[in-house]
């Protein structure tokens, strides 16, 4: 076996997603806070991403109704939708 050509391989682990987004009934015109953690897995250069109806959504989606925290050092990112309307 010449070991000089052989494929290099990079097995990863997907992350473990802890804390999931769930449905959440909250009245119009509160704030409802969204939190998603990963606890084990590939953790290196870790991401997250937001949609809503499929379309990812940022800080800068609606600066006055979004509020978006990324927590790398903790393996977590919040979400937070304020003024909530029938439409979030």
């Amino acid at each position: 076996l010449n070991m000089a050509n052989s494929p290099n391989i990079t097995v990863s682990k997907a992350p473990k997603i802890v804390d999931q987004v769930k449905h959440l009934d909250r009245p119009e015109g509160a704030n409802a806070t969204f939190t998603c953690s990963v606890d084990s897995g590939e953790l290196r250069d870790l991401s997250f991403d937001w949609f809503k109806n499929e379309r990812r959504i940022t800080q800068t989606t609606d600066p006055a109704k979004l509020w978006i925290l990324l927590q790398p050092d903790n393996f977590q990112s919040i979400l937070r939708v304020i003024d909530v309307k029938p439409s979030d």
